[in-house]
């Protein structure tokens, strides 16, 4: 996991990184940011380069990310990155998570928004 932090002071914002939680086979995309820097572009950002180093640089051929069902705005980020939907796993308290995965590379690496 790495650390993103703000250019101009240096302040941690939150983490992002490639994992393989559990001894999962795939790499999974996480990251999480502090309230106030949603809406930002940052996760986007972020991910977008995350996906292009795992790929370029850690020979990743397809990399997933989960979210739970109600988080609209982070299934929008994973959309921004190129990745689509491929699952649903039905969680031990009733909740529903979506399993996304991205094969082809985002269509702007570093894009905000």
């Amino acid at each position: 996991m790495l650390a993103l932090c703000s250019r101009e002071t240096g302040e941690v914002l939150g983490f992002a990184g490639l994992v393989h939680p559990g001894g999962q086979e795939e790499p999974e995309l996480k990251y999480a940011l502090g309230r106030a820097w949603w809406g930002q572009g940052l996760a986007t950002e972020a991910g977008a380069a995350l996906l292009v180093w795992g790929r370029e640089s850690l020979g990743m051929d397809r990399i997933q990310a989960t979210v739970a069902e109600e988080h609209a705005v982070s299934r929008r980020v994973l959309a921004k990155l190129g990745m689509e939907p491929c699952g649903r796993e039905l969680e031990d308290d009733g909740s529903v998570t979506l399993v996304y995965a991205s094969t082809a590379s985002p269509e702007e690496p570093g894009a905000r928004g």
